[in-house]
């Protein structure tokens, strides 16, 4: 399982999800096919067309005509005969329509639809589990740096004067913190439907983040595999199927009749008996289908640029996060080798000899600050990728 649900008693049982370092963009997509209420509506639109394609591939039902012909309405001709037995006639009738050169457009359009939710759902699934994925980040960053402060609150004496503002400083930083993974947690809960908890640690959550950034590709793999890509092209051939059926309506779909007449009215030299074969041919004078064909191929030349814009966009998005990525992991070297052990350094070296108490708090609270923002950019710019990059 993902996921840890345990039930909480706060006055009633609520169902709780506690995320787990381990927890990859895999394992987030497959929690939330049944938790998103995004992708719930995706698979809803995937199973509304299965309908329609296999309804596509269905033949059209045969007609039956039943009719009640010759009844009499005031005297009969000649006078006095029964309306039942003598002047009535009964057919019983079978139609049935043929289509030529529509059904299997027909059947390719429905296909390609079906093909084009289908991408549609699981590029949502991975959208989805990106933006959970940035929430839990934040929320594993957030409790990093909120455990940072409280070592450094820890760290300053009670008795001293001075460390005592500083140590509502930094209890202030603190709860700020703690407000901001509140506000995080709400945003997880709106994702997932349940009521979220953070990492059980921040070492959890430092590992959560670290196999994010590391399960980013080094290289770019070709752009036409990424779902939302897919989605366009199989729409476009969609639109090329669509054009392909409406431009077969200039063909006629005869339709064959074939009946059988029961005439009682006999005693006028009406045959009593007779079948009756007939072959119906719609005249495609006015009506040929050349409007939605026109359509189509409206459609398909915007599917076609938009397609072209997409992949022109994505691959100049991903030049761009490349090398934001180097810029941001050679700032985390300089922050990790040097800022942070600097700062340590000096805040020890201040707590032993009891002078320039602040000015050291104010360094390693800034090298706090900028390790913990440097690490949420190099995290989003992850997650961007990963968002960008084929699955």
């Amino acid at each position: 399982m993902i996921a840890l649900f345990v039930l909480s008693v706060l006055g009633s049982a609520d169902l709780v999800w506690q995320p787990r370092p381990d927890d990859s963009l895999v394992r987030l997509a497959n929690f939330l096919r049944e938790q998103s209420v995004d992708v719930l509506d995706a698979q809803l639109l995937v199973d509304e067309q299965e309908g329609r394609y296999n309804y596509s591939r269905v033949y059209p039902n045969p007609n039956l005509t039943l009719r009640f012909s010759n009844i009499p309405v005031g005297h009969t001709n000649p006078p006095g005969l029964r309306a039942g037995d003598q002047v009535m006639a009964y057919t019983v009738a079978l139609d049935y329509k043929i289509e030529i050169n529509k059904r299997g457009y027909r059947q390719e359009h429905q296909r390609w639809l079906l093909h084009a939710e289908r991408a549609h759902l699981a590029s949502v699934l991975r959208k989805q589990a990106v933006a959970l994925g940035r929430v839990l980040g934040r929320v594993a960053i957030l409790q990093m740096t909120r455990q940072s402060f409280t070592e450094i609150a820890a760290a300053l004496h009670s008795d001293n004067p001075k460390q005592q503002v500083l140590a509502v400083l930094v209890e202030q930083e603190t709860q700020a913190i703690a407000a901001d993974i509140e506000r995080a947690l709400a945003e997880c809960s709106t994702v997932v439907g349940l009521k979220c908890q953070t990492f059980v640690s921040d070492k959890d959550g430092a590992h959560f983040v670290d196999n994010w950034i590391a399960s980013v590709p080094a290289t770019d793999e070709a752009l036409e595999k990424r779902w939302d890509i897919r989605e366009m092209e199989a729409q476009k051939r969609a639109a090329d199927e669509a054009k392909s059926l409406y431009g077969a309506g200039i063909i006629p779909d005869p339709t064959f009749s074939l009946g059988f007449t029961h005439d009682r009215f006999t005693i006028g030299g009406n045959q009593q008996n007779a079948f009756m074969v007939a072959m119906t041919i719609p005249i495609s004078f006015f009506d040929r289908g050349q409007a939605q064909e026109q359509a189509a191929v409206a459609i398909g030349n915007r599917l076609t640029l938009q397609r072209q814009r997409a992949l022109q966009a994505g691959t100049e998005s991903l030049r761009a996060l490349r090398s934001a990525a180097a810029r941001e992991n050679e700032r985390w070297q300089t922050i990790e080798k040097k800022l942070v052990p600097q700062a340590s350094a000096l805040w020890k070296a201040a707590l032993d000899k009891g002078e320039e108490i602040m000015f050291a708090e104010r360094m390693v609270a800034d090298a706090t600050r900028a390790r913990g923002e440097c690490l949420q950019s190099r995290f989003a710019i992850a997650l961007e990728l990963l968002e960008s990059l084929p699955e």
